[in-house]
């Protein structure tokens, strides 16, 4: 079997991303893709099987990298507050820089493409480390004892919400709009 072509592949996943943003996820036919990504349908089909495998496969690479990104520069030895500041400014650029992804990640988890269940969650890296963040601030008395799910979605709903109004108002997100985000996010978990 001849192997992939890589730039193939990757122009197949920009070519769905860019679709879903422009049209949403049901609305996407595999004919498009092929067409924006400047294949023929055939070539499509053997690099994914249906439009299923496509958007699940697209999913765990937008998963992995925004992990990457949520995580960058956070290492063990720093004091707890730095962590957890870090991790929400890293999630402030994120939401800013990776519209599309974001995007793509909001349809895929209302889709039937998405399982929720307990898990699905507890095999996904970003929330075991967010979870293994949220825990250690518990030991050390920094945050309330509330449930880890609750007080993830708390985390994402108040930076997704602010950020997305500044964008829909086309209003650049300052770092002195970052502090403020942070410490609103700060203020409801603290302990």
């Amino acid at each position: 079997m001849k192997p992939k072509d890589e730039a193939k592949d990757k122009a197949i996943k920009q070519a769905t991303l860019d679709l879903v943003f422009e049209k949403g996820m049901a609305g996407v036919k595999m004919s498009e893709v092929a067409k924006k990504a400047s294949i023929g349908t055939g070539s499509l089909y053997t690099y994914y099987k249906d439009k299923e495998a496509l958007i699940e496969t697209l999913y765990q690479d937008i998963e992995k990298q925004g992990t990457e990104i949520l995580f960058k520069s956070i290492s063990p030895d720093l004091p707890y507050p730095i962590k957890v500041k870090k991790v929400c400014f890293n999630y402030m650029t994120y939401l800013i820089k990776h519209q599309k992804e974001v995007v793509f990640k909001e349809q895929y988890q209302r889709s039937p493409f998405c399982y929720h269940t307990e898990e699905a969650l507890s095999m996904d890296e970003k929330a075991a480390r967010l979870i293994a963040l949220i825990n250690e601030g518990k030991n050390q008395h920094y945050l309330k004892q509330i449930p880890d799910l609750e007080m993830m979605l708390a985390l994402d709903g108040i930076i997704k919400s602010i950020i997305h109004h500044y964008q829909m108002a086309r209003q650049p997100v300052t770092q002195s709009i970052k502090e403020r985000i942070f410490s609103i996010c700060w203020d409801s978990l603290k302990a």
